[in-house]
């Protein structure tokens, strides 16, 4: 998979599909992760290499987790709202770069 400055700018030049997605890589905890896939949307073909929206450490030191939980246009900015901690509600705001 390409490394791009970022899913999105790579998308906006390549008309890939954007994907935002809960899952966990190496570790336990559960976050936000982004891919955009190739214009055919037959594979994916950039992910980003760290989260998007990750799990705060908890005053005992352990993780919980961020998961997204639904995301609206706004006259093109997106807000991805995310459940933190299953105890907070927050809103994302995504804007496309140029």
């Amino acid at each position: 998979m390409g490394e791009g400055r970022t899913t999105q700018q790579r998308a906006r030049r390549t008309r890939h599909a954007i994907m935002f997605y809960n899952g966990s890589a190496e570790n336990p905890a559960r976050a936000v992760g982004q891919v955009a896939f190739a214009p055919d949307r037959t594979r994916v073909d950039v992910r980003l290499r760290e989260p998007l929206i990750s799990p705060q450490n908890d005053v005992d030191g352990s993780r919980d987790i961020a998961f997204s939980a639904s995301l609206a246009d706004n006259k093109g900015t997106l807000w991805l709202y995310d459940a933190r901690d299953d105890r907070e509600l927050r809103r994302a705001t995504i804007r496309r770069v140029r």
